[in-house]
């Protein structure tokens, strides 16, 4: 990401590489969400310029980005995430059905074993997959809307806050999940959080932001 504004003779780009997370660190409103939108499509970012592996990037909408490999978890998971009248298979899978179609038709059994392995791996404790999301704890429901962007994110992830509000044993599980997908896929990780202890034990390197601006980069 180049050619955003920058203070105390900041970075001139955000660079982020395969095989880390990198934080964009900052209290809510300082522009780090500006950031991710761009790079999620949601709304461009003035004067600045995207790359992804190399190339020009330029999402025109959530659906571009996620064509592209770029995957966006933001913040507020009962406002923006979660999908209250389906279950808790049908808001891990929602936006990855297309591998179990057949001529136009929905293969529910291929579906749900997929969905089995993924809440094992994801460590979402629940009753029955059928069940509705809500009623998950909130650390489960969070584990499951993280599986359904790891879907979608084969190149990079952004993530919003993604630990807010939920226990200390849920966020260690949370952040087992993207280290190993970090270190076994090589996914690159865009994390933007205002929480600076999960910043530093999570992200290789840290950029800060203040003000719509780029301070330093740790």
């Amino acid at each position: 990401i180049r050619g955003l504004a920058t203070r105390h003779d900041g970075p001139e780009e955000i660079l982020v590489r395969r095989g880390e997370i990198v934080g964009l660190y900052g209290v809510v409103g300082c522009g780090r969400e500006a950031v991710a939108a761009a790079v999620a499509g949601l709304r461009p970012l003035e004067r600045a310029e995207l790359l992804l592996n190399d190339q020009p990037f330029r999402p025109r909408s959530p659906a571009g980005a996620v064509r592209a490999g770029v995957a966006y978890l933001p913040a507020g998971r009962a406002d923006n995430c979660l999908l209250p009248t389906l279950n808790i298979r049908e808001n891990l899978t929602v936006n990855r059905l297309h591998p179990f179609a057949r001529l136009g038709l929905l293969q529910r059994s291929g579906e749900r074993r997929h969905a089995a392995r993924q809440l094992a791996e994801l460590r979402v404790k629940f009753a029955d997959a059928e069940l509705p999301i809500t009623t998950l704890s909130g650390g489960n429901q969070q584990k499951v809307l993280l599986g359904r962007a790891l879907a979608s994110a084969r190149h990079l992830l952004v993530l919003e806050d993604p630990t807010a509000g939920i226990d200390v044993g849920a966020k260690q599980e949370l952040h087992d999940v993207l280290r190993r997908r970090v270190e076994a896929d090589g996914l690159a990780i865009l994390l933007l959080s205002s929480d600076l202890d999960e910043t530093l034990n999570l992200c290789h390197s840290v950029y800060t932001v203040f003000k719509n601006s780029l301070v330093r980069r740790y």
